[in-house]
């Protein structure tokens, strides 16, 4: 199903298929929402991207930014371990600060970072702002160390099954 409620986004955002959603959530199991396909390429990417896809396409760059691009990676705080977190450290005031950090959305902590501002980024080229290469500069990951790494990660014969053999 598509998603007609992009606001300022050219791409077309649908959700994927509900028996591939829950089949890839057995082997990324930091995703529990789902996953979208965006794109005529249809990248893969969860489904909270869905929320942040204008933000990010729409940044305002600076001439000082410095993307580092590489290989899709995804970290997620659920919200029952935010909620533990929470009562856990209720006493830490910097440590509440940092969890509200990092459950803040990227384009809102960016908004108000000093420059220079490193961004590191895991999406193509194509679902970011479309002057990126034009404004900022751009450092790429190799893909193939970056394939040593996910394999090493997930472990070979769950990357196998997902990508084929290599």
């Amino acid at each position: 199903m598509a998603d007609k409620n992009n606001h300022n986004y050219p791409l077309e955002i649908r959700d994927v298929e509900q028996d591939v959603a829950e089949m890839l959530m057995k082997f990324f199991t930091g995703e529990h929402t789902g996953f979208v396909r965006v794109g005529p390429k249809g990248y893969f990417l969860p489904n909270k991207f869905k929320q942040e896809a204008a933000n990010i396409f729409n940044m305002p760059l600076r001439s000082t930014d410095v993307f580092v691009a590489s290989y899709p990676r995804s970290v997620y705080v659920h919200p029952i371990m935010k909620q533990r977190f929470v009562s856990e450290n209720s006493h830490s005031e910097e440590k509440l600060k940092l969890l509200e950090q990092v459950t803040q959305p990227g384009t809102e902590q960016l908004a108000g970072a000093p420059s220079p501002r490193f961004i590191k980024t895991h999406l193509p080229l194509s679902l970011l702002p479309p002057t990126l290469l034009d404004v900022a500069k751009v450092v790429s990951r190799i893909t193939s160390m970056a394939l040593l790494s996910e394999r090493l990660e997930v472990g070979t014969n769950q990357c196998e099954s997902l990508c084929g053999p290599q």
